[in-house]
């Protein structure tokens, strides 16, 4: 940033945007009229109670949904990690070191 500090002052100063394009005030050229005294929008909720007109029934009435937890499964798991008992490895582990090398290649 150093090396381009003495560039970066050769270069001329850019005019301002906004002397050289006088922007005109765009709302005093166009002034907008209020739109909700023009319009005046009655209160929705008094005029067309919807609820009323068009009563919901219940949801869960019309479509009795099971509870989800309670069913079994609809195939069964098989277990995720089908281990032998970790005192059969113990046993498995101790008399292989208990043997001799040829009869470990058995």
């Amino acid at each position: 940033m150093l090396l381009l500090s003495p560039l970066l002052s050769l270069v001329p100063p850019l005019p301002p945007l906004f002397p050289l394009f006088p922007l005109p005030p765009l709302f005093p050229l166009f002034p907008l009229p209020p739109l909700f005294p023009l319009f005046p929008l009655p209160p929705l909720f008094p005029l067309f109670p919807l609820f009323p007109l068009f009563p919901l029934p219940p949801l869960f009435p019309l479509f009795p949904l099971p509870p989800l937890f309670p069913l079994p499964p609809p195939f069964p798991l098989p277990p995720l990690f089908p281990l032998p008992p970790p005192l059969l490895v113990l046993e498995v582990v101790k008399r292989r070191s208990n043997q001799s090398p040829a009869a470990m290649r058995e």
